[in-house]
């Protein structure tokens, strides 16, 4: 490869690393979160255990939360392991020893700090394989404009790009072993032993991964016998050795993560998965990557030729395995994501299709089609490279995750908040965000005895929900039908956000709409719309006479801030908040209030604003929540003296 034929290649890997790198997005304290943390353990202590590490703060929080809250360690007989895959701890161990002989930690932020540069860095190796792949098949020039846009405007980018997940060495193996096959058929074998070792790696690093090593199988003994028993050999025999460490390690023959136990519970129908992880607005591959439309099309037109090649049916039998097993998942939309992750690792798959297609269709087209056809691909390879630029860059499109039911619930759709093409992720704004956090509060407000009644004249500072919060999300879990509802369910205003928004206080409940989620504000509650609400329900007795006050502890954002209220609908004055460390107070005439029912305070903050962009941990953080006050502490009771 000449000099000037190599710089767009090395200019493409580049803006790629730096397109992942510098994404605002980032879930490192995910899944992956301790992934670091065995390789240390491995490297200080010659061990895969985390016992050494009980007593330890682990990024910000105590061990022991990661056993009992988040299931991230297991306990075996008094021993502890992190739940997710070892493979990626294993292998991560060259980058995880450098950073510990840099004096790094993988207790603290160190950990994010590899995690962003590697996850990078796996998206740029990835991109390479397959221009590498597509340069056996295609021009040179297709190889790098399939390639490239196949990655930025896919998962490839959006999920790869935001942590070091399992799905990133899985999906470098995958891309590798394509390569190599399809070197296979340009006359350069394959090293059998190699290949055989790969094929353990990608299972090491995800268990999943079984999906396509069956088929790879598959085609080696159709295609390769000679080289498929060594292949296969070279694959069992450090299989055989996992599951015996297995059973010394853990006292079985697989770690939990790898067990098939995981698949044996209760799960949606397959085709609500298949349909999601297709064309649902909100995960599906043809929505957030429309230049997979061109693959059924390509197929169709040259479905003679392509029936005749063996990689055409090793890549359509491994993505509708993929695409079964995934549909078949509890999480089918794949939790806190955006677009198909779970689908990730299938996507060299169907790159490789795409290279098959592009060679065909340069056989039978003229140049000037060729050209026609290149425009076509450019321009939905630059429509995807957007979608997944705000799936890495904007700040709704991460949050709209806490707002979406993925399933159906009293307030979504009859297929769940993700089939809703008025929801669309990729198109979250906070707008969008404020009002599906707002029917999430709406549907636990609307079951029968939402909150207990408020005492007048106690406080509710601003952490006070962490002991019913909860009880939104169970409620929610066996929603009652729309039928099922009190029909004088409250009438709240819109847009709205809610994040964990029930507060609880010496027997005080309220619903928090439009605030930011109280455990990441520590120690204050932001506004997080231009228009929030506070529900109370208020006691089924009189009220005393005279105007109440509904008074509010907290400071300004941005300076001084306009505040608008409306009790129940009805406007009910407005102020200037100057100072920090302020209390301000609303008179509160009482025949705005309803004793023994919902009472909606709403609030409208005219020069609400996101704040600046910034840097934080290497990356640009953009977000469009809209900021007004910081709230500490409020009460509804007799306003203060004059």
């Amino acid at each position: 490869m000449s000099s000037s034929s190599r710089l767009p290649l090395l200019l493409a890997g580049l803006f790629l690393f730096c397109f992942t790198f510098f994404s605002a997005n980032k879930e490192t304290g995910s899944d992956p979160k301790l992934s670091f943390l065995v390789g240390q353990a491995i490297l200080d202590h010659g061990t895969v255990r985390l016992d050494a590490y009980q007593d330890d703060i682990l990024i910000d929080f105590p061990f022991a939360d990661y056993v009992t809250q988040y299931d991230q360690i297991i306990e075996r007989d008094g021993r502890y392991y992190a739940y997710f895959p070892v493979g990626p701890s294993v292998l991560s161990l060259p980058f995880v020893g450098v950073y510990r002989l840099l004096g790094k930690d993988m207790r603290t932020y160190d950990n994010f700090e590899l995690q962003i540069g590697l996850a990078a860095l796996s998206v740029t190796a990835v991109f390479s394989l397959l221009y590498l792949t597509g340069t056996h098949l295609v021009s040179r020039r297709a190889a790098l404009l399939i390639s490239f846009f196949a990655v930025a405007g896919s998962s490839l980018s959006s999920t790869l790009g935001t942590a070091l997940w399992s799905l990133n060495f899985s999906t470098f193996f995958i891309a590798l072993i394509l390569w190599l096959l399809v070197r296979d058929l340009d006359g350069r074998p394959f090293n059998p032993i190699l290949l055989g070792l790969l094929l353990f790696l990608t299972y090491f690093s995800r268990p999943s991964t079984a999906v396509f090593i069956a088929p790879v199988l598959a085609y080696l003994l159709w295609q390769r016998r000679p080289q498929f028993w060594l292949v296969a050999l070279s694959a069992l025999l450090p299989l055989l050795a996992f599951f015996a460490w297995s059973r010394f390690t853990y006292g079985s023959w697989l770690p939990d993560y790898y067990s098939l136990s995981r698949f044996q519970i209760e799960r949606p129908p397959m085709w609500v998965g298949i349909l999601g992880n297709l064309l649902s607005p909100s995960r599906g591959l043809l929505w957030f990557s429309p230049f997979f439309w061109l693959l059924p099309i390509g197929i169709l037109v040259f479905r003679r030729e392509l029936t005749r090649q063996p990689l055409f049916w090793l890549c359509l039998a491994w993505f509708t395995l993929q695409l079964g097993i995934v549909s078949r998942a509890v999480i089918w939309w794949g939790g806190f994501s955006f677009g198909p992750r779970l689908l990730s690792d299938a996507l060299p798959g169907l790159v490789l299709l795409l290279f098959l297609i592009w060679r065909e269709a340069a056989l039978r087209y003229s140049l000037p089609e060729q050209r026609r056809l290149a425009g076509l691909f450019l321009f939905l390879g630059l429509v995807s490279m957007a979608i997944h630029a705000a799936g890495l860059y904007r700040g709704a499109t991460a949050r709209w995750n806490l707002a979406a039911f993925p399933m159906r619930t009293a307030l979504s759709g009859p297929l769940g908040d993700f089939f809703d093409p008025r929801y669309t992720q990729f198109l979250a704004d906070n707008e969008m965000v404020c009002a599906l956090t707002n029917a999430k509060t709406g549907a636990y407000l609307a079951l029968d005895e939402p909150l207990l009644p408020y005492t007048l004249g106690q406080p509710i500072p601003w952490d006070a929900d962490t002991r019913v919060n909860q009880r939104v999300g169970a409620a929610l879990l066996d929603p009652p039908s729309p039928a099922a509802l009190p029909a004088a369910a409250p009438a709240l205003p819109r847009p709205f956000s809610a994040y964990l928004p029930l507060l609880y206080s010496n027997g005080n409940q309220a619903a928090f709409l439009g605030w930011q989620d109280p455990a990441a504000a520590r120690g204050t509650r932001w506004n997080d719309c231009a228009r929030a609400a506070i529900v109370l329900e208020l006691p089924d007795r009189p009220l005393p006479p005279g105007p109440l006050g509904l008074t509010l502890r907290g400071e300004p954002l941005f300076g001084p801030q306009p505040l608008r209220l409306a009790v129940n609908g009805t406007a009910a004055g407005e102020t200037l908040w100057t100072e920090q460390d302020q209390e301000i107070t609303f008179p509160i005439p009482t025949a705005l209030l309803r004793p023994g029912a919902l009472n909606t305070f709403s609030f409208e903050f005219p020069e609400a604003r996101p704040f600046p962009p910034r840097l934080e941990y290497y990356r640009l953080r953009l977000d469009d929540t809209a900021h007004a006050i910081s709230l500490q502490e409020l009460r509804l009771g007799s306003p203060p003296e004059p």
